[in-house]
């Protein structure tokens, strides 16, 4: 079972984790989520979904925030 590829499965098909923002390192059951997400529940999101994925024992997010670009001067 490749892990990693399971887990991007589950983040690919879950259409409240914009697709490509988020890469995933995977050493057995140890899984890194790394990238960036316009909104905190995307982030927390991301890592329940891998946390679900058989195999997986411990995730460590590393998902960045956003940032809003302020346009008033």
């Amino acid at each position: 079972m490749d892990i990693r590829a399971e887990v991007a499965n589950a983040l690919h098909w879950n259409p409240a984790i914009p697709r490509g923002a988020v890469t995933i390192e995977a050493k057995g059951g140890l899984v890194t989520l790394h990238g960036v997400v316009d909104r905190a529940y995307q982030k927390s999101y991301a890592e329940a979904i891998a946390r679900c994925v058989p195999g997986v024992t411990d995730v460590k997010n590393k998902i960045d925030l956003g940032r809003a670009v302020n346009f008033d001067p």
